[in-house]
């Protein structure tokens, strides 16, 4: 029971629901079922992070190409890697001393998601990108890497005239959307998913709204668009 009072406490009685239910869909099916919510969210690329350069100093910013000897270092199955830079995604890696301490991902065009069957487009295009597998290495959790990481990955997008990143984050992690918004996320739209086996649901914010797909068959197209001002520097 305390479990269950700690989950409710930390979501809230919605998301605390949601997230109970989930989790006996997936250990009931061996994940083959899941109830999935996640936050649309939007954040400018020209925020000041503060990073005082001496901070994070041994850490080395590296950007990944397809015929990279590091991308060997990426703990992801080969398969997906080769598709993302098929897709013209870009890696940025933070390394200390030679070792990988956490990377983040970016592509402009639509993301295939692959927790759920759905696609997300972040629009327009020469404005906005689109951020997914952010990971930090266990060791490097408690310190400066996150921020370091992200820095660099703001600078990144930059540096080709990406005005804003999106990403959906699961409401399951309040730390992590937290963290968004003190970055200047601001939530664009919400999106709910039931995956049963051989079935999936679909009710968002945003259109298409309402989406019911059988087997195989495609998911939903989602366009996470930011908002027409121009975020100021």
């Amino acid at each position: 029971m305390q479990k269950i009072r700690d989950v409710y406490r930390q979501l809230g009685a919605f998301n605390g629901t949601l997230y109970l239910i989930d989790q006996a869909l997936r250990r009931g099916t061996g994940s083959r079922a899941l109830l999935q919510h996640y936050y649309l969210v939007v954040q400018p690329t020209q925020i000041q992070t503060r990073l005082p350069r001496r901070l994070g100093a041994a850490y080395q910013i590296h950007t990944i190409m397809a015929d990279d000897p590091k991308v060997k270092d990426l703990p992801r199955p080969e398969k997906i890697i080769r598709e993302r830079f098929e897709d013209d995604a870009a890696c940025i890696a933070i390394y200390r001393d030679t070792a990988l301490a956490g990377f983040i991902w970016f592509c402009t065009r639509e993301y295939l998601e692959e927790e759920v069957n759905c696609r997300f487009l972040p629009a327009p295009p020469d404005r906005v990108a689109w951020d997914f597998d952010i990971y930090i290495e266990p060791a490097h959790r408690n310190g400066i890497a996150f921020l370091k990481l992200w820095t660099a990955g703001l600078e990144y997008l930059r540096s080709r005239n990406i005005q804003w990143s999106a990403s959906q984050i699961s409401a399951f992690l309040p730390q992590s959307i937290a963290s968004h918004r003190r970055l200047g996320a601001v939530v664009v739209g919400q999106a709910f998913f039931l995956r049963l086996p051989g079935l999936q649901m679909t009710l968002a914010s945003i259109a298409p709204f309402v989406h019911i797909g059988w087997g195989k068959q495609r998911g939903p197209s989602i366009v996470v668009r930011a908002p027409d001002s121009t975020p100021v520097k």
